[in-house]
């Protein structure tokens, strides 16, 4: 992403110069935040009892973007994550790469949660 920024801050740069344009650039990356659910959150709380998981509440939020916050302005919602240890680069970083054994535990919690709130209905 970096070099990205590189690259279109040259090129604008050059234009603005080209065609004597004052430019000022700044980088935004604009999501809501992401409100959790107390009902929903309770869903995740059991799924991951239910699977015998550990659960690890954060104190402070995320610091990356993220567009579930979208989704929460609308719809009950609750956000976990999947730990992939301590030398899995950080999601959204640029050197990230799924590790594809944590496909299973995702999956428990995604069944679970689906079948409590079915049986709630």
């Amino acid at each position: 992403m970096e070099d990205l920024k590189s690259k279109l801050t040259h090129l604008t740069n050059a234009v603005g110069k080209e065609y004597h344009l004052k430019l000022e650039l700044e980088w935004l990356e604009h999501f809501p935040a992401s409100m959790v659910n107390k009902e929903s959150n309770a869903f995740v709380h059991r799924a991951a009892e239910e699977n015998n998981y550990t659960i690890k509440e954060r104190k402070i939020p995320f610091k990356f973007g993220e567009d579930f916050g979208w989704f929460s302005k609308t719809y009950k919602t609750a956000m976990f994550g999947i730990g992939a240890g301590l030398s899995t680069p950080a999601l959204h970083n640029a050197d990230y790469d799924f590790p594809d054994e944590i496909i299973q535990t995702g999956f428990s919690m995604f069944k679970s949660i689906i079948l409590n709130i079915l049986q709630e209905k």
